[in-house]
């Protein structure tokens, strides 16, 4: 939807009329109703997760906004990062983590929202990280989530050990998106099916985390890697969560 200034009307060429009126009037109760504001600009695929518009859009669009757009089907993306408006277009970062991803084909309808819940955006997005210390295997599930709120991702991550998993060092996750070069953690929680339930903690970087057990070591509480025997004996069943936030 068009932005408007007090200096586009009255004009010659745009007349204030019935019709003119009514449009805004109809965009305006769309944007408030749904969240969702109607992108008037072309939307070009630059890769799987750019997209170039020919408009200058620093102004409008910011990071954590989200955005919707058919290619065939409908799919949602959080902006990463907008760039410098340069020879008429703006080119964009988005991510839709693993869930969607931008095709090299027309984008016949876009639209994007400030808005913190849109109606129908996901209310999470999945994403398929490297791993280090850590096999699912056979009868072993993990899931991977994140969400983006303006400058800030939270992630949840739970693993169940299978008959066929196995633990064999430092846990540790490739980011959905990176973050600052600063040091952040997250909290854990490492669930010893049946019989106990262990504290533990993430460790966060630029591009990576890690998930560690806690040790009681003297009088400060410090991290302990995960190993086969680490907080326990691993078994079928047992399972761990992790969450946390990162600036991006």
């Amino acid at each position: 939807m068009k932005k408007l200034t007090f200096t586009d009307y009255p004009v010659l060429t745009t007349p204030i009329d019935s019709d003119n009126l009514n449009l805004v009037q109809t965009n305006i109760a769309k944007a408030v109703d749904t969240g969702w504001v109607d992108a008037e600009e072309t939307w070009t695929y630059a890769s799987a997760t750019t997209i170039s518009i020919n408009a200058d859009m620093t102004g409008i669009l910011r990071k954590g906004d989200k955005i919707k757009l058919t290619q065939t089907t409908l799919k949602y993306f959080y902006v990463v990062s907008v760039g410098a408006y340069s020879g008429g277009n703006t080119i964009i970062t988005i991510t839709g983590g693993s869930d969607y991803v931008v095709a090299n084909e027309v984008i016949t309808i876009s639209y994007y929202s400030h808005a913190s819940t849109p109606i129908g955006f996901p209310s999470y997005f999945n994403w398929s990280p490297t791993t280090g210390g850590i096999t699912k295997g056979a009868g072993g599930t993990l899931n991977t989530t994140f969400t983006i709120n303006g400058n800030v991702v939270n992630f949840y991550i739970n693993f169940v050990f299978g008959t066929g998993s196995a633990i064999s060092g430092r846990n540790t996750f490739t980011l959905p998106i990176n973050g600052v070069d600063a040091l952040s953690y997250g909290t854990t929680l490492i669930f010893d099916a049946g019989t106990a339930v262990y504290s533990g903690l993430c460790e966060i970087g630029n591009s990576s985390l890690a998930v560690d057990s806690a040790l009681a070591n003297g009088t400060y509480i410090t991290g302990a890697y995960f190993s086969s025997t680490v907080p326990m004996t691993w078994t079928t069943n047992d399972h761990y969560t992790a969450k946390g936030w990162y600036f991006i």
